[in-house]
Parts: structure tokens; sequence; C-alpha cells
């Protein structure tokens, strides 16, 4: 980090912010889901695989466990309406998740 009275130091406090402000869960789903756009991922091939299925087969748990627990349905209906897709391949979760390699191109270049 440069000194507070260097020319560079607006600068990196600029790019320091940028950076503080990007959606990093959206980044991380989007590179699990789509490893053919990063580069030198550290991410080990066998936990893409995983962590894809696991996303793909969220919501279909979901209501399972909603059939097999009725007092509990309330609580996973309102975690599959989170899930919902808002844009056709991208579901909402906290951030968005993008599983269409499209919208994560558009959202990875903002």
């Amino acid at each position: 980090m440069p000194d507070k009275g260097s020319m560079y130091y607006p600068r990196v406090q600029h790019y320091r912010e940028l950076l503080d402000s990007l959606p990093m869960d959206a980044y991380t789903h989007g590179c699990i889901l789509h490893p053919e756009l990063t580069v030198d991922s550290m991410i080990p091939a066998y936990a893409t695989t995983r962590i894809r299925s696991q996303i793909g087969n969220t919501e279909s748990e979901l209501k399972k466990l909603a059939e097999e627990n009725p007092d509990l349905q309330e609580a996973y209906i309102a975690k599959q309406k989170r899930l919902k897709v808002s844009k056709p391949g991208c579901p909402q979760l906290t951030t968005t998740i993008c599983t269409k390699r499209s919208t994560f191109c558009k959202v990875s270049l903002f």
C-alpha cells in the first residue's frame, strides 16, 4: 500500500473499494459452474463436480423435505422461494448464482 501522500494512494484506494464491492458469492459459484472461464483455478475438479451437483439438486431436495416434514414445510417452502428463478438459468440465493454461462459473463463484466 503506498503512503497516503503518494500520488498512487487514491488510485490504489479506489481499486480496493471496487474489489471490496464485488459479489464474491456470485464469482465463486460462477467459477465453480463455469471453470472454462477461469484461469488457473485453484478449485479441484472433484470439488467442482460435487458442488455443481449439489447446487442443481437443492430445489428438488427442499421439495422432498417439505413433503416428509409437514411441521417444517413452511420453512422449506420459504427457502424454495428464495431459490426461484428470476431469469432463465439464474436462481437467486443471497446473491445471484448464475448457472447460465452467458449470464455469468455479463455479471463478471458488470
